[in-house]
């Protein structure tokens, strides 16, 4: 499986992220950082990427979890997620935490952490699938 999980929209990137927002609000997450990776390399002389929004969310609640189980595991967060513009209108997506944190197999606590990305994918893959409807 993928290292991502993504959906595309009819929505516009603008409409889109609006409803990343609404949706982000409704589970209980924020998005803390947001920047357009397109907009910044074309600044930068490298044109042609469009729109592409990298936003990084998170579940206060649910990161504190994480962070209880093992300081470490602070490099796995915030969680990505990203908007697009596609030739039919935006691409929802984000960056499965199951497969990161597959990273820190063998670690202490890790079955732990494993079982609680999986529900955080859970609720992302909700809040993708709501905002691109």
């Amino acid at each position: 499986m993928s290292f991502a999980y993504s959906v595309q929209s009819a929505k516009s990137v603008d409409d889109a992220l609006a409803s990343v927002q609404e949706a982000l609000a409704a589970h209980r997450f924020k998005a803390l950082w947001q920047t357009d990776m397109g907009a910044t390399l074309a600044e930068k002389g490298f044109p042609g990427h469009g729109a592409m929004h990298v936003l990084e969310i998170c579940n206060p609640a649910r990161a504190d979890e994480l962070l209880r189980i093992d300081v470490e595991s602070a490099y796995f967060l915030p969680c990505r997620m990203l908007v697009r513009q596609t030739a039919e209108g935006s691409e929802i997506g984000i960056l499965r935490p199951e497969k990161l944190i597959g990273l820190a197999d063998g670690a202490e606590g890790a079955e732990r952490m494993a079982r609680l990305a999986s529900d955080v994918e859970v609720e992302l893959r909700a809040i993708v699938d709501d905002a691109a409807r």
